[in-house]
């Protein structure tokens, strides 16, 4: 107990003095210049610190798709990384070249039904049933147009010179048995002697349909003379035509007597 108080006696002597001495000028002047600067760093850090606080915090951007260390991305399902191939793009361009044409193809003949101030059409058609620089898929869809267009001329007679026509009227008809006339010599030599085994079976079923027609408009129709001797010769010519001779065999030569009949007389 008398240690305590001793100790209690002396802490009491010690803040005396301490207070006394800091009554002297220069010990007073010192510590209000350090409580001062020491203020002074205080304030400066904690606006430095306010501000930090109060300024959005700025992050190294990080790619959306960036992965996560040791995770492996996935993948988006609805999004396709690859990039178009050449060979699809071109075979994308050709596919909408071929539709183009397709539709163009089939304007060309709806004219022509329409009106015969399109029967210019015609030379379109057979030009793009001929053309080199045209897909194998429109030349034939040309072709067939063609067929449909000759048939209905001459189902409908307009391809038949009458007595008491008009002059202009047989310029016409002139005209379209000309472009007839190329139609089938067209069929007889580029597409029956084709290397392409299509174009061969296309030629054959629209020169027997043109056959079908004629022989339909016309009473005393030419067998020996006509497209069916033709086709014939054409036929037994052919080098490599097996396939569209076998062709002929199944479809016309077996089932129908006349194009039996026709076709032997045509060998004789």
């Amino acid at each position: 107990m008398a240690s305590q108080v001793g100790g209690a006696f002396g802490l009491r002597l010690r803040i005396a003095g301490a207070a006394k001495a800091m009554t002297k000028p220069t010990m007073f002047k010192s510590i209000i210049d350090v409580s001062f600067q020491c203020l002074k760093l205080f304030g400066i850090f904690a606006l430095r610190l306010k501000h930090r606080t109060s300024q959005p915090e700025s992050k190294m951007p990080v790619p959306e798709t960036a992965a996560v260390a040791g995770q492996k991305r996935k993948r988006d399902p609805t999004r396709s990384d690859r990039k178009p191939s050449k060979v699809k793009a071109r075979r994308k361009s050709l596919d909408t070249d071929a539709s183009d044409g397709q539709a163009t193809i089939l304007q060309l003949e709806a004219q022509i039904v329409e009106s015969r101030r399109h029967y210019n059409n015609i030379v379109a058609l057979i030009q793009t049933a001929r053309g080199q620089d045209v897909e194998e898929d429109v030349q034939i869809l040309a072709a067939v147009s063609l067929c449909r267009v000759f048939s209905r001329l001459l189902s409908a007679g307009d391809m038949v010179r009458s007595k008491g026509m008009a002059e202009s009227e047989v310029v016409i008809v002139q005209w379209l048995k000309e472009r007839y006339n190329e139609y089938t010599a067209l069929l007889l030599a580029s597409y029956l002697r084709s290397e392409s085994g299509a174009k061969q079976s296309t030629g054959l079923t629209l020169l027997m349909r043109l056959i079908k027609s004629e022989s339909r408009a016309q009473k005393d129709y030419n067998w020996k003379n006509g497209l069916p001797n033709t086709l014939v010769g054409v036929l037994l010519a052919l080098p490599d035509g097996d396939a569209v001779r076998e062709e002929f065999g199944e479809k016309y030569f077996k089932p129908f007597d006349d194009v039996r009949y026709h076709t032997f007389q045509s060998i004789r």
